[in-house]
């Protein structure tokens, strides 16, 4: 007798569920550089079946994976059982365990229409099951791009009339591209309507497409299930958000986020709730900052530190058709090459902060509260010298009333507190329930110090 067939008679014959794995190996696995790759894979946190093609792993749902076992068994003519094809599941899952982290967020690398892109050598790579992406950015990236920022998008920047601001708002992107988390950052985009906010944003919204884009508002994201749609995502972009004044809970929510310095646990319907580190970038678009809660002011400066305010002060009814051209495809593609070959640049120094702190703060709470804007605007603290409310209240009222704005009915607490909201103009010498108020008239404050210092002057010279 041949010893192979005296070893073949001996061995005992394959379990199904090997059977089973040799046909997932022979038509479900790839080999590169000498690595093994399922292109059938399982996410035991979300408990969802994914399949590797034209670039990324898509879902496909559990029958999908059924039909894999039966072909597998009909193809080897072997009998099954319901029991059989369970087991064989179970066996599958452990085998193509996903690997706890999605290379989605990725700090290198984008998976892009034509490749894969190194954010950091700008070169451009081939698909590959190895690199774990479930979602695509629909752009072609061309490394050989003009370096010069493309005229249509410089022309839509024209809306940020401050220069500061145009360069903040570039600095952004330019960040987000790249994934630089090397400060704590998210975007607002405030001013008046048809200001050009939205079109800036959509640009974005349109560049990186809904694969890699949420669109959640700022204060939904804390609420029940609102980690669940931005948890995978790469970019945050709400271009119209309502107004509602932040509270502690959707602040501490925003610091997690931004900060990328820990887990916070994602609850999904009909899925255990799992712990993730979430790296996203937040940009939103608002006709007037929000406000901040009575228990949320001891965090304005945690905000300031990380809001990166770019105003759009004029209207800018944009050309229907040059606003299509925006969102051309092969615009965006230019587009996004520009952003991948620029190289990104740093918002600010460290030793810069608290200036920064105190600019974004002045910028918010005067845009956020337009009674305390208009008390800035004409009127100045006087140490000794009063006015009475009244006068005051009537003043505030007539502004609000010619720019078009509402004239709350608590008018009078709201002026009696402006002035020390947030500690920001702090006025020691008047208590929030005072009915005095300790400012007087700009131009009044302004001649008597000129006054003061002529009278100096003229003692001096004696």
């Amino acid at each position: 007798m041949d010893i192979c067939e005296e070893n073949s008679m001996d061995s005992k014959p394959k379990p199904y569920y090997e059977f089973f794995m040799d046909y997932v190996r022979a038509n479900y696995m790839i080999t590169e550089e000498e690595c093994e790759y399922f292109t059938v894979l399982y996410d035991a946190r979300l408990k969802t079946w994914y399949e590797y093609g034209t670039g990324v792993y898509r879902q496909i749902y559990k029958t999908d994976v059924e039909r894999i076992y039966l072909v597998a068994m009909n193809a080897m003519d072997f009998p099954t059982t319901t029991q059989q094809k369970n087991h064989c599941l179970d066996y599958l899952r452990v085998n193509c365990q996903m690997r706890e982290e999605w290379m989605d967020n990725s700090p290198t690398y984008d998976c892009i229409a034509n490749g894969i892109v190194n954010l950091q050598t700008r070169e451009l790579l081939p698909h590959s099951p190895k690199w774990y992406f479930r979602n695509q950015i629909e752009r072609n990236f061309n490394p050989h791009v003009d370096p010069v920022i493309p005229p249509r998008f410089l022309k839509c920047l024209n809306a940020i009339a401050d220069k500061d601001d145009r360069n903040n708002y570039l600095k952004f992107w330019l960040a987000v591209v790249h994934k630089k988390h090397d400060y704590e950052v998210f975007l607002m985009c405030y001013g008046v309507k048809w200001g050009g906010k939205s079109s800036n944003l959509n640009i974005f919204a349109q560049m990186y497409g809904t694969q890699v884009v949420s669109k959640k508002a700022l204060q939904l994201i804390g609420k029940r299930f609102g980690l669940s749609n931005i948890y995978h995502k790469r970019v945050n972009i709400h271009a119209d958000m309502p107004i509602v004044n932040l509270d502690p809970f959707t602040i501490s929510i925003l610091k997690t986020i931004t900060g990328n310095d820990g887990d916070i646990e994602i609850e999904l319907k009909g899925v255990t709730a799992f712990e993730y580190r979430i790296a996203l970038f937040m940009a939103f678009g608002i006709n007037q900052l929000m406000g901040f809660t009575q228990n949320a002011e001891k965090e304005v400066d945690s905000i300031m530190r990380r809001v990166v305010l770019v105003e759009f002060p004029d209207i800018q009814k944009l050309d229907a058709e040059f606003k299509k051209s925006l969102l051309d495809p092969h615009f965006l593609d230019r587009l996004y090459s520009w952003f991948v070959i620029s190289s990104p640049l740093p918002l600010f120094e460290e030793s810069n902060q608290i200036a920064w702190i105190q600019r974004n703060k002045k910028k918010w709470l005067l845009n956020a509260d337009p009674v305390l804007r208009i008390l800035l605007e004409n009127y100045a603290f006087a140490e000794h010298v009063t006015i009475t409310s009244t006068d005051v209240i009537s003043f505030v009222r007539s502004e609000l009333e010619s720019e078009g704005m509402l004239v709350p009915k608590n008018l009078k607490l709201q002026i009696t507190n402006a002035f020390s909201t947030m500690d920001i103009f702090p006025n020691d010498k008047r208590g929030t329930k005072a009915l005095y108020l300790n400012v007087r008239p700009i131009d009044v404050a302004e001649q008597e110090y000129e006054d003061f210092l002529a009278e100096e002057i003229g003692v001096n010279q004696k």
